[in-house]
């Protein structure tokens, strides 16, 4: 979290997140989807996807919770699309909450159910299309 917005304050680009989230909503046929859940909090998010030629084509999400947890989601979907299944997977919580500006310390762990929703999928859409996790 950025020392300048204090401890619970949320960034500029988090409070846009929230306020006017993108990819909100279900891939239709998805090639994968994929929840997580944060044990701490009850708060849940699913990503779907669409594959194609390797990459993440579309990438949509559904989240009940927080404020936190519905920015790290909607930042997340646009982090994703473009990239290789394999670049996506290999994002880590660090780099979603440096995309969002920063995340209250105690809100760290919804950046962290946004990517074990995000891998959940791409395990998924592996296994749907034959290949080995």
């Amino acid at each position: 979290m950025s020392e300048e917005l204090g401890p619970d304050l949320y960034s500029p680009r988090a409070v846009e997140h929230f306020t006017d989230p993108r990819n909100v909503g279900a891939v239709a046929d998805p090639d994968g989807k994929g929840s997580d859940v944060n044990p701490s909090c009850g708060d849940r998010t699913t990503i779907t996807l669409r594959i194609g030629d390797g990459h993440v084509a579309e990438a949509r999400f559904r989240t009940f919770g927080c404020a936190a947890a519905i920015a790290s989601a909607s930042a997340l979907t646009e982090l994703v699309v473009g990239r290789t299944a394999e670049e996506a997977r290999a994002l880590e919580p660090a780099d979603l909450i440096a995309t969002l500006g920063g995340l209250p310390a105690r809100k760290e762990g919804c950046a962290l159910m946004a990517v074990g929703a995000l891998r959940a999928a791409l395990v998924d859409a592996q296994v749907r299309a034959g290949a080995r996790p």
